[in-house]
């Protein structure tokens, strides 16, 4: 596992016994098993491979096999994959077991491990103590008694204010994950905004101007950038030396608010707030993925005009 800034990797609370949860478990003292689809507050829930306290971590954001930290002025990425013994998959996925076959998937469990990598981005000379606010509250809560961390919500937007003099951070969650903007207000200068990557694996902007960022266990592109002032568009780019990211824009009205977007394109990760488990994967000749398995998670287990959308036993 690689660890970044110093910090421990943080995590949250295993609470049921799928496969997953079971593994982080042993791993780092486990993920919440109905974790979260959007960004949510740590009141102390979130801790370290030690199980320490990550007052550090201000919102956890998890969608399948990955988790979202937000820092005080960076993110932290934390990729998680099971290694699981031959014929536990199919053995998971038969509908009736007899007592043999429960013992030995039991069995199977204790023989898995789960391989962890966690990669940073630091907003460099960026103000770490910046105030936040959120909108898109969610209406139910959870409650981790353990921790004693009660009416915990959830948030469909992050904002961090003049995280440099004049610039706002914006992250806001989307179907694929999430996406975050600056917001440069009259007075701001947008060669400030300077994001550092650290431990990461790969890191290249490609001719077509996206950006690629990730590890041996997945990765992200963005879109090259685009930026925004009252609906007209500004020529935009990345500008990458060696580990440090910047954004190049074009003139603009600098006594007008402009938007600096670098829109999420995809991540290699999947699978919604429990265990997802693929038996068999194809491509066609058109390139369209197509994967079969079978899942516990009652959300984002499928994209839209897909045939089954919804959990069900069949």
């Amino acid at each position: 596992m690689s660890n970044a800034v110093g910090q421990q990797a943080p995590t949250a609370d295993a609470a049921t016994s799928n496969i997953a949860n079971a593994l982080q478990a042993r791993a780092n003292s486990g993920l919440l098993s109905t974790a979260p689809s959007a960004f949510e507050e740590n009141k102390g829930q979130v801790v370290t491979t030690d199980g320490e306290p990550a007052p550090f971590v201000r919102y956890r954001l998890s969608q399948g096999n990955t988790n979202i930290f937000l820092l005080g002025s960076g993110i932290a990425y934390q990729f998680d994959r099971p290694h699981l013994p031959e014929g536990y998959r199919e053995l998971k996925g038969k509908k009736v077991r007899d007592a043999a076959e429960d013992a030995q998937l039991e069995a199977m469990e204790a023989q898995s491990s789960l391989e962890t990598y966690r990669m940073d981005m630091e907003l460099e000379g960026a103000n770490a103590h910046a105030s936040i606010t959120t909108e898109g509250r969610s209406s139910d809560y959870t409650n981790y008694y353990n921790h004693d961390a009660l009416d915990v919500r959830t948030f469909t937007k992050v904002t961090y204010h003049d995280v440099y003099p004049g610039i706002d951070w914006v992250m806001n969650t989307t179907g694929k994950g999430f996406a975050y903007d600056f917001v440069v207000r009259p007075g701001g200068d947008p060669s400030m905004i300077k994001l550092r990557f650290k431990d990461h694996e790969e890191l290249f902007v490609d001719k077509q101007g996206k950006l690629t960022h990730g590890n041996r266990l997945g990765r992200f592109t963005e879109e090259d950038p685009v930026s925004f002032q009252d609906g007209s568009t500004i020529a935009t780019r990345f500008d990458l030396q060696d580990d440090l990211l910047s954004f190049h824009v074009d003139a603009y009205d600098k006594d007008r608010e402009l938007t600096i977007d670098p829109p999420r394109l995809w991540g290699t990760y999947y699978g919604g707030t429990l265990g997802e488990y693929a038996l068999s994967v194809g491509v066609d000749v058109d390139n369209n993925v197509f994967l079969a398995g079978f899942s516990n998670s009652t959300n984002a287990i499928a994209s839209p005009g897909a045939q089954q959308t919804t959990w069900s036993g069949e």
